[in-house]
Protein backbone atom coordinates (compact mmCIF):
# COMPACT_ATOMS: atom_id res chain seq x y z
CA UNK A 1 0.00 0.00 0.00
CA UNK A 2 1.93 3.58 -0.68
CA UNK A 3 1.13 6.33 1.90
CA UNK A 4 1.95 9.63 2.07
CA UNK A 5 2.65 11.93 5.23
CA UNK A 6 0.90 15.09 3.80
CA UNK A 7 1.42 17.44 6.82
CA UNK A 8 3.18 17.70 10.29
CA UNK A 9 6.12 15.67 9.42
CA UNK A 10 10.11 15.87 9.32
CA UNK A 11 12.37 14.99 6.94
CA UNK A 12 15.49 12.75 8.03
CA UNK A 13 18.42 12.52 5.76
CA UNK A 14 20.11 9.20 5.76
CA UNK A 15 23.90 9.26 4.52
CA UNK A 16 23.28 7.00 0.85
CA UNK A 17 19.75 6.95 1.25
CA UNK A 18 16.66 9.15 0.06
CA UNK A 19 15.26 10.94 2.78
CA UNK A 20 13.14 9.37 4.89
CA UNK A 21 9.59 10.80 6.12
CA UNK A 22 8.75 10.34 9.93
CA UNK A 23 5.23 11.30 11.51
CA UNK A 24 5.62 14.63 13.80
CA UNK A 25 4.52 13.29 16.68
CA UNK A 26 7.94 10.89 16.60
CA UNK A 27 10.03 13.54 15.23
CA UNK A 28 8.49 16.74 17.59
CA UNK A 29 6.93 15.81 20.45
CA UNK A 30 9.70 14.58 22.34
CA UNK A 31 9.58 11.66 24.87
CA UNK A 32 6.48 10.18 25.75
CA UNK A 33 6.01 8.19 28.56
CA UNK A 34 7.02 4.40 28.39
CA UNK A 35 3.66 3.59 28.79
CA UNK A 36 2.87 4.54 25.49
CA UNK A 37 5.49 2.65 23.87
CA UNK A 38 4.97 -0.79 22.14
CA UNK A 39 5.36 -3.98 24.89
CA UNK A 40 7.89 -6.43 24.00
CA UNK A 41 5.99 -9.46 24.45
CA UNK A 42 8.96 -12.04 23.19
CA UNK A 43 11.78 -12.53 21.37
CA UNK A 44 12.93 -15.22 19.24
CA UNK A 45 10.11 -16.53 18.00
CA UNK A 46 10.58 -17.38 14.22
CA UNK A 47 8.31 -17.75 11.82
CA UNK A 48 8.34 -17.89 7.74
CA UNK A 49 7.67 -14.40 5.96
CA UNK A 50 3.88 -15.20 4.26
CA UNK A 51 3.45 -15.59 0.53
CA UNK A 52 2.53 -11.83 -1.01
CA UNK A 53 3.85 -9.85 1.62
CA UNK A 54 6.35 -7.00 1.41
CA UNK A 55 10.20 -7.18 2.18
CA UNK A 56 12.71 -4.61 2.27
CA UNK A 57 16.26 -5.07 1.83
CA UNK A 58 19.23 -2.51 1.77
CA UNK A 59 22.86 -3.20 2.30
CA UNK A 60 26.56 -2.26 0.84
CA UNK A 61 28.08 -3.27 -2.18
CA UNK A 62 31.61 -4.38 -2.16
CA UNK A 63 32.59 -1.00 -4.11
CA UNK A 64 30.98 0.86 -1.17
CA UNK A 65 27.84 1.90 -2.58
CA UNK A 66 24.78 1.41 -0.48
CA UNK A 67 21.57 0.03 -2.01
CA UNK A 68 17.87 -0.55 -1.12
CA UNK A 69 15.23 -2.51 -2.68
CA UNK A 70 11.90 -3.76 -1.87
CA UNK A 71 10.01 -6.92 -3.08
CA UNK A 72 6.84 -9.25 -2.73
CA UNK A 73 7.54 -12.46 -0.92
CA UNK A 74 7.11 -15.54 -3.26
CA UNK A 75 5.93 -13.21 -5.99
CA UNK A 76 9.26 -11.62 -7.10
CA UNK A 77 13.13 -13.05 -8.01
CA UNK A 78 14.39 -10.22 -6.09
CA UNK A 79 18.15 -11.93 -6.05
CA UNK A 80 18.60 -10.14 -9.35
CA UNK A 81 18.08 -6.65 -8.07
CA UNK A 82 20.85 -6.98 -5.19
CA UNK A 83 24.40 -6.56 -6.45
CA UNK A 84 26.62 -9.49 -7.06
CA UNK A 85 29.17 -8.40 -4.81
CA UNK A 86 27.53 -7.34 -1.23
CA UNK A 87 29.92 -6.64 1.62
CA UNK A 88 26.42 -6.67 3.89
CA UNK A 89 22.86 -6.82 3.64
CA UNK A 90 20.08 -6.89 6.07
CA UNK A 91 16.00 -8.20 5.72
CA UNK A 92 13.35 -6.30 7.30
CA UNK A 93 9.41 -7.62 7.69
CA UNK A 94 6.44 -6.90 9.72
CA UNK A 95 3.75 -8.23 10.08
CA UNK A 96 -0.17 -7.56 9.71
CA UNK A 97 -1.45 -6.45 12.86
CA UNK A 98 -3.72 -8.71 14.69
CA UNK A 99 -5.93 -8.53 17.90
CA UNK A 100 -7.69 -5.62 17.58
CA UNK A 101 -11.37 -4.63 17.84
CA UNK A 102 -11.26 -3.01 21.30
CA UNK A 103 -8.10 -5.89 22.29
CA UNK A 104 -4.41 -4.53 22.17
CA UNK A 105 -2.93 -4.23 18.78
CA UNK A 106 0.02 -7.08 18.20
CA UNK A 107 2.94 -7.94 15.60
CA UNK A 108 6.29 -9.18 14.45
CA UNK A 109 8.94 -7.68 13.31
CA UNK A 110 12.17 -9.24 11.86
CA UNK A 111 15.82 -8.72 10.60
CA UNK A 112 18.21 -10.85 9.09
CA UNK A 113 21.46 -9.73 8.21
CA UNK A 114 24.73 -11.42 6.98
CA UNK A 115 28.47 -10.36 5.84
CA UNK A 116 29.94 -7.25 7.64
CA UNK A 117 26.99 -6.07 8.95
CA UNK A 118 28.31 -5.13 12.82
CA UNK A 119 25.32 -5.26 15.22
CA UNK A 120 21.62 -4.69 14.29
CA UNK A 121 18.64 -3.59 16.31
CA UNK A 122 14.70 -2.56 15.42
CA UNK A 123 12.27 0.03 15.95
CA UNK A 124 8.60 -0.02 15.87
CA UNK A 125 5.75 2.23 16.35
CA UNK A 126 2.27 2.16 15.43
CA UNK A 127 1.06 4.77 12.97
CA UNK A 128 -2.67 6.43 12.69
CA UNK A 129 -4.69 8.30 10.27
CA UNK A 130 -5.12 12.25 10.49
CA UNK A 131 -6.99 15.13 8.48
CA UNK A 132 -2.73 16.15 8.36
CA UNK A 133 -1.72 12.60 7.43
CA UNK A 134 0.21 9.58 9.06
CA UNK A 135 1.13 10.29 12.80
CA UNK A 136 2.38 8.64 15.27
CA UNK A 137 0.54 6.30 18.22
CA UNK A 138 2.24 6.93 21.36
CA UNK A 139 6.12 6.54 21.25
CA UNK A 140 8.88 4.39 19.08
CA UNK A 141 10.50 1.31 21.08
CA UNK A 142 13.84 0.43 19.96
CA UNK A 143 15.21 -2.94 21.17
CA UNK A 144 19.08 -3.17 22.05
CA UNK A 145 21.89 -3.54 19.58
CA UNK A 146 22.88 -7.43 18.86
CA UNK A 147 26.11 -9.09 17.19
CA UNK A 148 22.99 -11.78 16.55
CA UNK A 149 22.19 -12.25 12.82
CA UNK A 150 18.67 -13.03 13.16
CA UNK A 151 16.14 -11.22 15.56
CA UNK A 152 12.54 -11.51 15.92
CA UNK A 153 9.84 -9.60 18.17
CA UNK A 154 6.45 -9.49 19.00
CA UNK A 155 4.85 -6.58 20.30
CA UNK A 156 1.36 -5.42 21.90
CA UNK A 157 0.20 -1.62 22.51
CA UNK A 158 -2.92 -1.28 24.66
CA UNK A 159 -5.93 0.37 22.46
CA UNK A 160 -7.61 3.05 23.99
CA UNK A 161 -11.10 1.65 23.33
CA UNK A 162 -13.98 4.48 22.72
CA UNK A 163 -12.18 7.06 22.16
CA UNK A 164 -12.30 7.94 18.17
CA UNK A 165 -12.15 5.55 15.11
CA UNK A 166 -8.75 5.72 13.05
CA UNK A 167 -7.11 3.64 11.10
CA UNK A 168 -3.88 1.58 12.21
CA UNK A 169 -0.49 0.56 10.81
CA UNK A 170 2.37 -1.11 12.69
CA UNK A 171 5.66 0.44 11.68
CA UNK A 172 9.18 -0.62 11.86
CA UNK A 173 12.69 0.12 10.69
CA UNK A 174 15.70 -1.47 10.98
CA UNK A 175 19.15 -0.62 11.45
CA UNK A 176 22.82 -1.89 11.21
CA UNK A 177 25.76 0.01 12.46
CA UNK A 178 27.72 -0.84 9.16
CA UNK A 179 25.14 0.05 7.14
CA UNK A 180 22.65 2.01 8.39
CA UNK A 181 18.84 2.62 8.53
CA UNK A 182 16.49 0.52 6.26
CA UNK A 183 13.96 3.50 6.29
CA UNK A 184 9.69 2.49 7.69
CA UNK A 185 8.22 -0.19 6.77
CA UNK A 186 4.59 -0.51 7.40
CA UNK A 187 2.37 -3.61 8.12
CA UNK A 188 0.15 -4.38 4.47
CA UNK A 189 -3.40 -4.16 6.58
CA UNK A 190 -4.80 -1.04 8.32
CA UNK A 191 -7.43 -2.04 10.31
CA UNK A 192 -10.01 1.05 11.08
CA UNK A 193 -11.13 0.54 15.13
CA UNK A 194 -12.40 2.98 18.11
CA UNK A 195 -8.76 2.95 19.38
CA UNK A 196 -8.23 6.91 20.08
CA UNK A 197 -5.72 9.14 18.90
CA UNK A 198 -3.53 8.04 21.41
CA UNK A 199 -2.95 5.11 23.43
CA UNK A 200 -4.40 4.45 27.02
Amino acid sequence: MKRTLTAGIAVLAVAGFAAIAIPSSAADAGPKPESTRPVLVRSGHSRAIPVGARVRVWGKAANGKRFSYSYVEGRTRHTRLQPLQTVASCTVYISDIDGYKGGPFSWNTSQTCSGAFGEQKQETQIWRTSYRGWLGYGAIATTKLTASSYEDYYWELDCNSGAGTYNYEAEMQGFATNIGWSGWVGSDNTPRDDCGPNPP
